[in-house]
C-alpha cells in the first residue's frame, strides 16, 4: 500500500481543526485508522483514502484554509495509507492532564 504524508501548521483552534479535517477525510471517502495527540501542540491523524480521491481531498484542505506541505507524495492505485501531522500555533499553556499511578 502506497502512502501520502502531509504537514500542516495552523492557527485554527485545535478541536475545530481536528473536526474540520476529520470531516474532509470522511467527505472524500476516507476513514481514520489511528490518531495521536501531543498535548495541545500537535496531532497526527492516520487514515486511508482512495488514490482517486487525493486531488479532491487536497483541494478540500486548501478550500478550508489548511495549507499543507506534501512530505511524501502518494503513488499507486486503490486505497492508500495517509498521515497528516498537524502543528497548532498558539500562545496557550500546555494541557495538564492527571495521569493515574501505575506499576
Amino acid at each position: 500500500m502506497a502512502g501520502l504524508q502531509l504537514a500542516i501548521m495552523t492557527k485554527t483552534e485545535r478541536n475545530t481543526a481536528l473536526q474540520q479535517i476529520r470531516d474532509i477525510i470522511g467527505e472524500n471517502g476516507g476513514w481514520i485508522t489511528h490518531h495521536t495527540l501531543f498535548s495541545n501542540l500537535s496531532a497526527t491523524l492516520n487514515f486511508e483514502l482512495s488514490s482517486e480521491q487525493i486531488p479532491l481531498f487536497l483541494s478540500a484542505l486548501n478550500l478550508a484554509g489548511y495549507t499543507h506541505t506534501v512530505e511524501t507524495p502518494a503513488k499507486g492505485h486503490g486505497d492508500i495509507f495517509a498521515q497528516i501531522a498537524l502543528t497548532f500555533i498558539h500562545h496557550e499553556p500546555d494541557l495538564k492532564r492527571s495521569v493515574p499511578a501505575f506499576g
